[in-house]
């Protein structure tokens, strides 16, 4: 189960994850995404001492953030407010961002995996 797989994460972590997501959802949710795993799994992370920022949003389903004006707003302050912390931390450091970071696009529905 992917809870299990918490002390293998290496990466700060940013899960989005809406409160009503689950299999029953009918929005793309399956039992791995349900909403029950991500606290579990939140707390196995931070047991491991591994950074994660987590925003759980009320009453969201599985891709809410694609249907909601009002979460895809949200999420994008959200990710913007953390960009700016992390980056400012590079400040004055000879170590450069990750551009791939700061150049983010959804990948083509093709290639998501589903």
């Amino acid at each position: 189960m992917v809870i299990d797989r918490a002390p293998a994460v290496n990466a700060p972590l940013l899960p989005l994850h809406g409160t009503a997501e689950g299999p029953a959802d009918g929005t793309g949710g399956n039992e791995v995404t349900a909403f029950d795993n991500a606290p579990k799994f939140e707390s196995g992370v931070r047991k491991e001492s591994k950074p994660v920022q987590v925003n759980y949003f009320d009453g969201a389903h599985h891709n809410s953030l694609f249907t909601d004006a009002k979460q895809y707003d949200e999420t994008v302050r959200f990710v913007a407010a953390l960009l700016r912390r992390r980056l400012a931390g590079c400040a004055g450091s000879t170590q450069r961002p990750n551009k791939r970071l700061l150049h983010w696009r959804p990948l083509p529905a093709a290639q998501r995996e589903h």
